[in-house]
């Protein structure tokens, strides 16, 4: 028993160690990455495929992508001087139709074509108009969703809207609504009337009225 209790000992004895010196292995790469991120960067590329400027991508950023093997052949170029990683993943994006979203529980990002991204991160809501109508709504915020990937419908038996939108552009869509779908303005009138008598006698006089508008 005592020959097992000192083997678990040295097993974990040397676990200990070995993870004591693995920790400013991480740390320096840590360090690496962020020191990276924060370096401005310049790409020159001509007619390659969206693999091997994602191999170039990822060696000037320390970002790490996969593609979708449907894309990864397509020809682009790439032309940036002095700009930050993240600016420049972005502009990469955008200029070519490509998005990208961080895979979960790993620090790798997918890339493929924006309007496939953006369509596995879709939410969906359904938002009830208090003062004002659904379809009239509906005509507005159709003009501020995401074009090709946004939808907005809506319920006249419920008076409400249906959104379909990605995470990024619901938030202004929500405070958009918020700030239309109030009750329109009540102007009260006090009216003053005026009733003309005759005497017997034929003198015309005046007797005020007045409404209480409580």
């Amino acid at each position: 028993m005592s020959k097992i209790i000192s083997k678990n000992k040295i097993i974990l004895t040397l676990l200990i160690t070995l993870l004591i010196s693995y920790i400013p292995i991480l740390l320096l790469a840590q360090k690496n990455i962020t020191s990276t991120r924060n370096s401005t960067i310049s790409i020159n590329l001509k007619d390659v495929s969206i693999n091997n400027m994602l191999n170039v991508l990822s060696e000037k950023t320390g970002m790490k992508f996969v593609v979708d093997p449907a894309i990864k052949n397509r020809k682009i170029t790439v032309k940036l001087n002095n700009i930050l990683p993240d600016k420049a993943v972005s502009a990469i994006m955008e200029s070519n139709g490509l998005g990208y979203k961080k895979l979960e529980g790993i620090d790798v990002y997918m890339v493929n074509d924006y309007n496939k991204i953006m369509a596995q991160t879709a939410i969906i809501k359904r938002i009830s108009c208090q003062f004002a109508s659904a379809e009239k709504l509906q005509d507005i915020i159709s003009q501020i969703v995401t074009k090709g990937f946004g939808a907005v419908l809506s319920d006249s038996r419920t008076n409400s809207l249906i959104i379909k939108e990605n995470p990024e552009n619901m938030k202004k869509v929500e405070n958009l609504i918020s700030e239309l779908d109030k009750p329109t303005p009540q102007v009260y009138i006090e009216a003053a009337i005026a009733e003309v008598a005759l005497n017997k006698d034929k003198e015309a006089g005046l007797e005020w009225l007045w409404k209480d508008p409580n």
